[in-house]
């Protein structure tokens, strides 16, 4: 028999986080440059932080007072600005493995109870893909699966010679001069993604969505951008971000790789990656990138160039309340 209890620290939830180490550390479960126990106590500082701050959480605890379930919820405030409707982003869902998913949707039960006392009215979830009770509970209380995200890593002390690319491309650094064609080519790009694929998100806004994110890029959020150009056109870009641990460790993050439609299939993708693997190289030796599984030519180009999967999540969306 189990309770349900939002008034708790760090401290308590500490084993059940300790015994989840393989879920915490998620894509970095492969790492080879970077001990996991770095990673793992990084992830923990964040989650502490995170517990301590007004945000949606739940555990579930037993007749002994020991935590075997734990959900916490964080309002998305710049998804929440775009859509023009309240988004909550599921940080963490770790259950004791013995937990059922009758008690599992319970805990999700009460969390749309709470979101729904904060005026959130979505919750985008992500769950690893070994973690099927966990998604079924969502599913059960009415969360939908809007994409697979597939995360793939490169160990840049691994390879020796970077993939040889035949392309009369030009790769520069972006400029504030390509601001307009890089959001008008965002905007029309993506399409395969947990936006587009939700019925309540009009599609017009999810393109836009991408419009801001590359802005957002550009103002600093990227480290560099790099950009492909025929003549004085913009046909792809990429952009590129250093992620921070502790001390000397890092790794890098390809977040957004796009390439015009109509040059597709002609060596600019693999360009761009290579050229950003080479930037990658002056700073880190371990890159991520993550892309949709059904997004079938992303994840050749990625396997083409080198990268090996290491990651599988499940995209859910669980509305508490329809705008």
């Amino acid at each position: 028999m189990y309770r349900l209890s939002s008034n708790f620290g760090f401290q308590d939830v500490y084993d059940l986080l300790n015994v989840s180490k393989d879920i915490i550390l998620g894509k970095h479960i492969l790492e080879e440059n970077i001990p996991k126990d770095v990673v793992f106590q990084f992830m923990l500082k964040d989650l502490k932080e995170l517990i301590s701050r007004d945000i949606l959480k739940l555990a579930l605890i037993d007749e002994n007072e020991v935590v075997n379930g734990l959900m916490l919820v964080e309002k998305s405030n710049w998804d929440s600005d775009h859509f023009g409707t309240a988004v909550g982003k599921l940080r963490l869902a770790i259950f004791n493995r013995k937990v059922q998913v009758s008690d599992r949707r319970h805990l999700i039960r009460r969390i749309k109870d709470l979101a729904a006392s904060k005026r959130i009215n979505v919750i985008f979830a992500r769950v690893p893909l070994d973690d099927l009770p966990t998604i079924r509970s969502i599913e059960l209380e009415g969360g939908f699966l809007t994409d697979i995200l597939l995360t793939f890593y490169i160990n840049l002390r691994r390879r020796f010679d970077f993939v040889k690319v035949k392309s009369n491309a030009k790769i520069t650094h972006a400029s504030e001069k390509d601001r307009k064609a890089l959001m008008e080519m965002a905007k029309n790009t993506f399409k395969i993604d947990h936006f587009h694929a939700d019925p309540n998100l009009p599609n017009n806004e999810c393109d836009e969505l991408y419009a801001k994110w590359i802005a957002n890029c550009i103002d600093g959020s990227a480290d560099v951008i790099l950009v492909a150009k025929k003549g004085n056109g913009v046909v792809g870009f990429i952009t590129c971000k250093i992620q921070h641990v502790i001390g000397d460790y890092n790794y890098g993050v390809i977040d957004l790789i796009g390439v015009n439609e109509e040059y597709r299939g002609k060596g600019i993708g693999c360009l761009l990656i290579s050229e950003a693997l080479k930037w990658f190289s002056r700073y880190t030796d371990s890159v991520y990138v993550g892309t949709q599984a059904r997004n079938i030519p992303a994840v050749r180009l990625y396997e083409k160039m080198g990268f090996r999967q290491v990651f599988s999540e499940a995209t859910l969306h669980l509305w508490v309340s329809i705008r």
